[in-house]
C-alpha cells in the first residue's frame, strides 16, 4: 500500500511544482484542497513539495491505512443500507485492530501549514471519533493551526453532489479564501 501512496503523492508534488513555475501562479498561495484519500496524500505532498500554504481535507484519512479500511469495512460503508453501528461498538471493535500499512503521522506532525480538517459524524468509510481524536492529539501537543469541524450525521460525502451536509464545503472555501492573501 505505501506504494500506492508513493505514487499519488508524487503526483500532487508534480501538481505543484507546475502551478509554482507558472508566472500567473503566487507560489506561496497554491494549497490543497481534497477529500478521503487526500488526508493521507496532501501532508506528505505538502512536506515533499515545499510549496504548499495551506490545505482544507474533507472526510480524511488520517489514521493507519488499515484502521481506515477496516472499519469501512464494519461499518459498511456509504453504500450500507444497514444502521451504522453505534461508537461503543466501534470504538470496541477498533480497539481489537492492528494497527499496519500506511501510517500518515509523521506526516501529520511535521505538517506546517495552516488546515481545515471536516468530517461527518456519522461516516461509514473513515471513523470520525477516532480521527478527530488523533487530529486534536497532534494539535495540543505541538500547536498546530488546524481547524477541525464535525458535521453531526453528515456522512463521507461532504464535497459530494449532494453534499451529505451542503454547509461543508461553503466552510471549507470561506476558510481558503482567509488563508489565501492574492498579490
Amino acid at each position: 500500500m505505501d506504494g500506492h501512496f508513493n505514487l499519488v503523492t508524487a503526483d500532487a508534488v508534480g501538481a505543484v511544482a507546475a502551478m509554482a513555475s507558472s508566472d500567473l501562479v503566487d507560489p506561496g498561495q497554491i494549497g490543497f484542497l481534497g477529500a478521503s484519500a487526500a488526508g493521507w496524500v496532501a501532508p506528505r505532498a505538502a512536506e515533499d513539495s515545499g510549496h504548499v500554504a495551506f490545505m482544507a481535507i474533507a472526510s480524511p484519512g488520517v489514521l493507519r491505512h488499515s484502521l481506515v479500511a477496516r472499519f469501512e469495512e464494519f461499518a459498511g460503508g456509504s453504500e450500507s443500507t444497514e444502521p451504522r453501528p453505534s461508537e461503543a461498538e466501534i470504538a470496541k471493535k477498533m480497539a481489537s485492530w492492528k494497527p499496519e500499512g500506511f501510517d500518515p503521522e509523521p506526516y501529520l506532525e511535521r505538517l506546517n501549514v495552516p488546515a481545515m480538517w471536516l468530517f461527518g459524524g456519522a461516516d461509514r468509510n473513515v471513523p470520525p471519533i477516532q480521527s478527530v481524536a488523533a487530529l486534536r492529539s497532534i494539535k495540543q501537543k505541538l500547536g498546530k493551526d488546524w481547524t477541525i469541524v464535525v458535521y453531526p450525521g453528515a456522512g463521507h460525502g461532504l464535497f459530494d453532489s449532494p453534499a451529505t451536509d451542503a454547509r461543508a464545503a461553503p466552510a471549507a472555501e470561506a476558510w481558503v479564501r482567509r488563508h489565501v492573501h492574492p498579490s
